[in-house]
């Protein structure tokens, strides 16, 4: 078996020890704040003339005074070629459905769950009565939240850049909202398209967005130190469907991370509540046997984790079109305090148990290794956190 890696962030090793050694998780966006405030004027003063030049009359309305209007609708179909509209309610179990999600404009969605037996990016299936259909939806450019794009979220997303915020002060909703063109940061580039929507500019909102059914799943969670000297990534995602694979596995994660080293705690009496949360490789060979595999797969989903108040939970695991899972994480950057709890700058190895599920394998040259998607809230203020 073969890694399957979400890289999201690279060499961060040197930012985290960063955060260790001054102890304090958010020191480097102290650094961020200084460095940034230095240019922040400038930078400021440039983007506003853009937006005068855009259309300054507009600013007094904004976006979203079609007021009430929903962020998007969905439209449930008999046929493929979507020209017979039905009700959810009024398709038979078992019963393929096809769908649309129309946004309004100056929205976009990033994710669309279902508790059906079946969902890809055009079409469900339910097996029960009970249907639920979970959108997670944004106006770009709405830092504020509150169903409008205008003047009070310039103001606030000059103020996040400027680093008037503290970490967790503002939601991951509302980082992800802002964030338009969806790389991760939230910076001058996102400052600019959400002055340009306001000016009713045209603005590419496209993004792929996951779209699956829920599976039912248990996780747990143990924790190892970080191995300057090896790959160092934020976010791994390995399936495993056999025995053999889970001990491809363990050989190969022995070799990326440190499960021998020690971790660096906030306090001295932290230490002792990680005795039993620490990777224990023959408690996981124990557990994860050949009897297991044969119904059940496994998911592990390794992240970084900056201190225990903050760890990212897996909100859900849902199945993809193909037979492709995906993991929904989020940062609980609203527990942030002024002093870390806890570990610091670890991995946080989150093992995933659901039951098996017929996968499409993937292949780099010879190697046959299984994909998975991983939808993680809160990155932008990760990135923050780490420089990135």
């Amino acid at each position: 078996m073969m890694f399957y890696h979400t890289k999201i962030l690279t060499s961060f090793y040197d930012s985290i020890i960063l955060v260790m050694t001054k102890f304090s998780r958010f020191t480097c966006v102290t650094e961020r704040k200084d460095n940034m405030k230095k240019n922040f004027a400038k930078r400021i003063a440039a983007a506003s003339l853009s937006l005068a030049m855009l259309a300054a009359p507009v600013l007094s309305v904004g976006v979203g005074a079609e007021e009430e209007a929903p962020l998007y609708t969905v439209s449930f179909y008999r046929d493929a070629e979507k020209t017979q509209a039905v009700e959810l309610s009024e398709v038979a179990e078992g019963e393929t459905v096809y769908y649309t999600v129309d946004m309004r404009d100056g929205c976009f969605y990033t994710f669309l769950s279902t508790n059906g037996s079946y969902t890809d990016n055009e079409k469900m299936i339910f097996n029960t009565a009970d249907r639920e259909v979970e959108v997670d939806a944004y106006l770009a450019g709405d830092i504020t939240c509150d169903g409008e794009l205008d003047t009070h979220d310039i103001v606030r997303g000059m103020k996040y850049i400027s680093g008037t915020f503290e970490v967790g002060e503002l939601s991951n909703d509302a980082l992800i909202a802002f964030d338009s063109n969806f790389d991760g940061m939230i910076n001058v580039k996102d400052l600019v398209r959400a002055m340009k929507l306001i000016a009713g500019v045209d603005v590419d909102l496209g993004i792929y967005a996951y779209c699956g059914a829920k599976m039912a799943f248990t996780d747990t969670v143990r924790y190892s130190a970080i191995n300057a000297d090896a790959n160092t990534d934020a976010f791994y995602v390995d399936i495993i469907t056999s025995l053999d694979e889970f001990n491809a596995y363990i050989k190969n994660a022995a070799v990326i991370y440190d499960y021998d080293g020690e971790l660096i705690f906030a306090n001295e009496s932290d230490a002792e509540r990680y005795k039993d949360r620490m990777v224990d490789v023959d408690a996981l060979k124990a557990r994860y046997n050949a009897d297991y595999f044969n119904t059940n797969m496994l998911i592990v989903a390794t992240l970084l984790s900056i201190d225990e108040a903050t760890d990212p939970v897996i909100n859900s695991v849902t199945k993809l079109g193909l037979g492709t899972p995906c993991i929904n994480a989020e940062y609980r950057w609203e527990n942030a305090g002024s002093d870390p709890v806890g570990a610091i700058g670890c991995y946080a190895h989150h093992f995933i148990e659901t039951e098996k599920m017929t996968m499409n394998p993937s292949y780099n040259g010879d190697d046959m290794f299984y994909a998975a998607g991983l939808n993680i809230k809160g990155i932008q203020e990760l990135l923050t956190a780490v420089g990135g």
